[in-house]
C-alpha cells in the first residue's frame, strides 16, 4: 500500500470495445507545431487511430483533434525522421502486413487551426506478419531514421525510408519474437531469444551477409558471410523491454548501457556484453516500463536516465540506479505503456494507457487539502478559561521537567522477626478434625512479631491494623 497517490491531471477513455498494447501509443509533436507542443497519439488493434491535444486539466471533447480508420489492427506507433530530404517528425504505424508512414498537418484559416489531415508518405508491403519494429541512424548516417521490422518467425526486414534494403534470418531454431531495440554507438540491434540469451548483432555484418531468408536447408551463404553474433549474454529469464540508457551513475560521458527489464529482474548490460548490475523484482507484477530522461546536471553532460515502471497492482515505482526513490498508487488503471513527455508546457507528465484504451495524463507529489478545518461544536469559547488551563499546564510541565519525580514525605517501614524453632505447648483438645498442626502430642505453633513504624511530618490518628 503506497502512502503517496499520482495525481490525476487529464484522462480519456479512448473506447470500450478496443483492444491495446505495447506501442499503441506515442506522444510526439507529430504536426510540427513551432511552440513543440507533444500530442498523444492511440491506434487499437480494431484499426483506429487518434490523436489528443491536452491543453487544460479534464478531458473536453476539442481535445480530440484526429480520428481515422486505417482500416487494419495499428501494432505499433511512432515519430521520426522517415522521409527522404525532411528532417521534421512523421509518423510510422506498423501493421501485420504492412509498413506506413504520414505526414501528419494542421489545416488553418484566418489563424486558427481548422482541423488536422494525414497524408500518406510512403508504404512497404511485407511478405510476413509483422511483430515489431525499431528505428534509428543504422549505419551511422545523420539527419534521418531507418526502420527494422521484425516478423513473427524472426526476419528482419530493413527499410531505408522509401527504399527496401534487404532482410535477414537471425537464427533458425526462432521460436517467438521479443523486444527489438538499436544501439547508435556500437551500431548494433540488441534481442533476447528464446534461450533467454540478450545478443547483439552489427548493421555492418548484417548488411554484408548473405540473404537466408527463404533458402533451402544447406544452401544459406552460398554468396557472402554468414550472420554471426557480436555477443550473446544469457539472463536466464525473457526479456520484457529493451533500451538503451544511461542508467548508471558511474558511466562515463562517453558511455552508454543497456537497461533490460526482464519477467523478474531487472539488468543494466555493457555495451560488450557484460552484466554490470541486477535487481530482483520478483514481488512486483511489471506490466509497463521507460526508461526518462533526466535533465542534465550542466549544460555539456550527457542526460542520466531513471526507470520507471509499472505494475499489475496499479503502482508506478520509480527507480535511481536500482535503488526505489518514489511508489505512487493510479487510480483505475494498469497501464501497458508509459511515456515521460512535456504536456501544455509542464515538463515531466506521466502518460499512461491500459489494454483497455484508458490514457491518463498524471504526476507524481502531492496537493495541499482544499478541505479547512470547521468548528463543529455550536457553544461559545471561553477563552479566558482556556488560557487559564493553559498556563496551569505549562507550569505542571515546567515543575515536572524541573524537579523530577519528588520523593514521599510519609515513610512507612515494616520488620518482620521470625524465629528459626516453633514454640510447643500442650492442648487438651485432641479432636482429629482439629487443623492444628501437632508433634508426639505436642501443639506446633510459631510467634512472629512485627513491628510497623511510620515516619512522617504529620501526626497519625486513628490507626487500624488488619493481620
Amino acid at each position: 500500500m503506497s502512502l503517496f497517490q499520482a495525481r490525476d491531471w487529464w484522462s480519456v477513455q479512448v473506447s470500450e470495445d478496443e483492444e491495446f498494447d505495447v506501442g499503441c501509443m506515442c506522444v510526439a509533436n507529430i504536426d510540427n507545431e513551432p511552440s513543440g507542443a507533444n500530442k498523444i497519439i492511440t491506434g487499437s488493434y480494431q484499426g483506429m487511430l487518434r490523436m489528443y491535444y491536452p491543453k487544460q486539466k479534464e478531458y473536453k471533447i476539442e481535445d480530440l483533434i484526429l480520428e481515422n480508420n486505417m482500416e487494419a489492427p495499428i501494432l505499433q506507433i511512432a515519430a521520426g525522421r522517415f522521409v527522404q530530404g525532411s528532417r521534421e517528425n512523421c509518423m510510422a504505424l506498423l501493421f501485420p502486413m504492412k509498413l506506413s508512414v504520414y505526414m501528419v498537418s494542421a489545416v488553418s484559416s484566418g489563424g486558427a487551426v481548422n482541423y488536422y489531415s494525414v497524408a500518406q508518405a510512403y508504404e512497404h508491403k511485407l511478405t510476413r506478419p509483422a511483430f515489431n519494429f525499431c528505428y534509428g541512424t543504422f549505419g551511422g548516417i545523420r539527419d534521418r531514421d531507418y526502420i527494422c521490422v521484425q516478423s513473427l518467425d524472426g526476419v528482419l526486414s530493413f527499410f531505408e525510408q522509401e527504399s527496401f534494403a534487404f532482410s535477414r534470418m537471425l537464427s533458425t531454431s526462432f521460436l517467438v519474437p521479443g523486444p527489438l531495440c538499436y544501439m547508435p554507438k556500437i551500431d548494433s540491434f540488441i534481442i533476447c531469444t528464446n534461450s533467454m540469451c540478450i545478443e547483439a548483432y552489427r548493421y555492418q555484418v548484417l548488411a554484408a551477409a548473405a540473404d537466408n531468408v527463404d533458402q533451402a536447408p544447406g544452401r544459406e551463404g552460398t554468396s557472402g558471410k554468414k550472420v554471426q553474433v557480436d555477443w550473446s549474454t544469457n539472463i536466464g529469464e525473457h526479456a520484457r523491454s529493451i533500451e538503451v540508457a544511461r542508467f548508471s551513475r558511474s558511466l562515463s560521458t562517453s558511455q552508454q548501457e543497456i537497461l533490460v527489464v526482464g519477467e523478474q529482474s531487472v539488468f543494466t548490460i555493457k555495451d560488450s556484453g557484460g552484466i554490470r548490475l541486477q535487481k530482483r523484482l520478483a514481488e512486483y507484477g511489471v506490466t509497463a516500463s521507460l526508461a526518462y530522461k533526466l535533465p542534465p546536471e550542466t549544460p555539456d553532460a550527457p542526460p542520466s536516465h531513471n526507470l520507471i515502471l509499472g505494475t499489475s497492482t496499479g503502482h508506478l515505482l520509480v527507480f535511481r540506479e536500482m535503488q526505489l526513490v518514489w511508489c505512487a498508487r493510479l487510480h483505475g488503471i494498469v497501464p501497458v505503456q508509459i511515456s515521460v513527455e512535456t504536456i501544455n508546457g509542464v515538463r515531466g507528465m506521466i502518460s499512461l494507457m491500459d489494454c483497455r484504451g484508458k490514457v491518463q495524463v498524471c504526476y507524481l507529489g502531492t496537493d495541499p487539502p482544499t478541505a479547512s478545518l470547521v468548528n463543529t461544536e455550536m457553544k461559545e469559547l471561553n477563552y479566558d478559561e482556556m488560557e487559564e488551563e493553559h498556563q496551569e499546564l505549562l507550569r505542571i510541565i515546567r515543575q515536572t521537567h524541573g524537579e523530577g519525580s519528588a520523593e514521599p514525605e510519609e515513610r512507612l517501614v515494616v520488620n518482620a522477626q521470625v524465629p528459626q524453632v516453633l514454640d510447643m505447648g500442650n492442648e487438651d483438645d485432641c479432636d482429629a478434625d482439629d487443623p492444628v498442626g501437632r508433634s508426639d502430642g505436642m501443639v506446633m505453633q510459631l510467634t512472629v512479631i512485627l513491628q510497623v513504624t511510620l515516619a512522617g511530618s504529620k501526626p497519625v490518628e486513628n490507626v487500624t491494623l488488619t493481620l
